[in-house]
């Protein structure tokens, strides 16, 4: 598993919320592919493309840094 660094995560949240980048996340449980749509102190509001409403994901619960997906990001209407 790597090591995070909350701060950094934080900084790639809010410059991948600012530019709508597909990304995709990895927590301890589930990995996910969608946008960030709010970026807090403690976690970050994710849209995914198959959960229907937007849900926070607390930056300590990531498993791998947040990068850029390579999934085809779903169009919504």
């Amino acid at each position: 598993m790597e090591t995070i660094d909350i701060e950094i995560e934080k900084e790639k949240a809010k410059t991948f919320k600012k530019y709508s980048t597909y990304v995709f996340i990895q927590t301890k449980e589930y990995g996910y592919n969608g946008y960030i749509v709010e970026v807090n102190e403690d976690d970050f509001i994710f849209m995914d493309d198959k959960i229907p409403a937007p849900f926070p994901i607390p930056f300590i619960t990531l498993t791998k840094s947040i990068c850029p997906s390579r999934k085809e990001a779903r169009k919504y209407d």
